[in-house]
């Protein structure tokens, strides 16, 4: 667990990309949704699922700020942490639970803390866009839409 805390957030992003591709979902990264940039997407083309991530070592507020956001273009949003502040996320558990976002710990395993609901705040024509972005990116051979 100690050796955790000296990884690099792109280490987590890394994690938690696993996890999900694992899962059977397209992972993209970077992707943009209404007014910010999402870490992981994660797409379920069959049932045309998307799973917005943010991932964060610190700045649990920001975490639930953006995560809000990413539920106007997304279906079911989490914020993963890394399992050694995981204690500190909980205390904004119940602002998670009203929100319906869901919380990922990471360790040496992703851990579905908390599952997510279907977004309330939903708005399809920014999920569209969402999808037309990643879209373009399959076409392209990609998976970043943003950054590196």
């Amino acid at each position: 667990m100690e050796e955790l805390r000296l990884e690099k957030e792109s280490a987590l992003v890394k994690r938690v990309a696993n996890y999900f591709s694992g899962k059977k979902f397209k992972v993209y990264f970077e992707i943009p949704i209404f007014s910010k940039i999402c870490d992981v997407l994660c797409h379920d083309e069959k049932n045309n699922k998307i799973i917005a991530i943010e991932v964060k070592m610190s700045k649990w507020g920001n975490a639930i700020r953006q995560a809000r956001i990413y539920q106007f273009g997304a279906d079911e949003v989490f914020i993963a942490i890394p399992e050694i502040f995981i204690h500190r996320l909980q205390n904004n558990q119940a602002i998670c639970l009203k929100y319906g976002i869901g919380i990922i710990s990471i360790n040496n395993k992703v851990d579905i803390k908390l599952k997510p609901i279907k977004s309330p705040f939903l708005i399809e024509k920014i999920r569209k866009q969402t999808i037309d972005t990643i879209n373009c990116l399959k076409q392209r051979g990609e998976n970043y839409a943003c950054g590196v």
